[in-house]
């Protein structure tokens, strides 16, 4: 839960007969597992870059793969993901992919979606085109602006924990409380998230989060977090704290 991977190096160069399904995050969620607000953003624009990097050799066993979960048997629910490709250019001829999920075996699932904008149903290496097959009813695809705007329908309800960043950003699992017209900072980790937002230039609630003002609510012990882990935000603007 809570978790996202941007960019992600998974790569298996020998071959293995015994292993012909994989996934970027969960390879089988069991009856019992929860998979619940995740993401995995891979912005590499080279289909030779980006992508799992599975070599098959010359089998001819059938390989598959998805870019998040690739069997899901629990419950997987409010996840997104954003690629080309779901495995690398020099490998993709051998697999059939899903964007997010790529079977679905009595498990529960919901509020999945892959960015429609970036996701390609034909890729080409060198001189050869491959067809990518439509993607499954498992996950909704929906265009990039939408998803980062936070006017999809699949990721914002009531219950989600997901935070908008609509110029920035792919909606993010880290937010800062706003009330009475301030932003509330109350633990370390808001803290660390309050220097990296305040170089956003998103409008929320009437202004950019630069010339909006914050308010610490409690004692922050910045031991709660790892040495080194706040960075000096890159903002040159003066930011109020209300006390």
């Amino acid at each position: 839960q809570n978790i996202g991977l941007i960019n992600p190096t998974l790569e298996m160069l020998s071959v293995h007969l015994d292993i012909n399904f994989t996934a970027n995050l969960v390879g089988l969620n069991d009856t019992t597992g929860v998979v619940d607000h995740v993401y995995v953003i891979d912005n590499r624009t080279n289909v030779l870059d980006a992508g799992i990097r599975y070599n098959v050799g010359t089998t001819s066993d059938e390989f598959t793969a998805a870019g998040i979960i690739h069997t899901n048997s629990g419950t997987f629910t409010n996840a997104y993901y954003s690629s080309k490709v779901v495995v690398n250019g020099s490998y993709i001829n051998k697999f059939i992919i899903e964007p997010v999920l790529y079977s679905n075996t009595g498990g529960t699932y919901s509020q999945l979606v892959y960015d429609s904008t970036v996701y390609l149903l034909s890729v080409t290496v060198g001189t050869s085109t491959f067809v990518i097959k439509t993607p499954n009813v498992y996950a909704v695809g929906e265009t990039t602006s939408v998803i980062k705007s936070g006017t999809t329908s699949t990721l914002n309800d009531e219950d989600d924990l997901w935070y908008f960043y609509a110029s920035d950003s792919y909606p993010l699992l880290l937010g800062l409380n706003y009330s009475n017209g301030v932003y509330e900072i109350s633990n370390a980790i808001d803290f660390l998230f309050f220097a990296r937002v305040i170089s956003f230039i998103t409008v929320a609630n009437g202004t950019t989060y630069t010339n909006a003002d914050y308010v610490l609510t409690d004692h922050i012990d910045m031991s709660e977090v790892a040495a080194g882990a706040f960075r000096t935000a890159t903002s040159t603007k003066t930011i109020i704290f209300i006390t």
